[in-house]
């Protein structure tokens, strides 16, 4: 019984289980999320494939430099720097596009 006094029936019922893994043997790969490598890729055969290695750094840099322009963008207020503001929104959806 839960807390709303409501009861709960389980049956069990027997399942036919079709074994489909059979041929797959060689054709198997694990996958591995990481962080200065975004993805490695291990073969039974012992053979190692990483897709990403070193793109983190790129990341951070974009970020960086994104940022910093959102902090000018912030600080450009006013109609005197009506014209700035758009040229540094602009710049910014030039390196996230939404």
């Amino acid at each position: 019984m839960n807390r709303l006094g409501h009861f709960y029936l389980y049956v069990p019922i027997s399942l036919n289980i079709i074994d489909n893994q059979n041929n797959v043997c060689g054709k198997v790969i694990s996958l591995d999320p990481g962080v200065r490598t975004f993805m490695t890729g291990y073969d039974p055969d012992g053979q190692i494939i990483e897709w990403g290695n070193g793109d983190i750094d790129k990341v951070f840099k974009l970020s960086k430099k994104y940022d910093k322009l959102q902090s000018n963008e912030d600080l450009a207020l006013g109609r005197t720097n009506k014209r700035k503001g758009y040229l540094l929104k602009k710049m910014m959806l030039r390196i996230i596009p939404c």
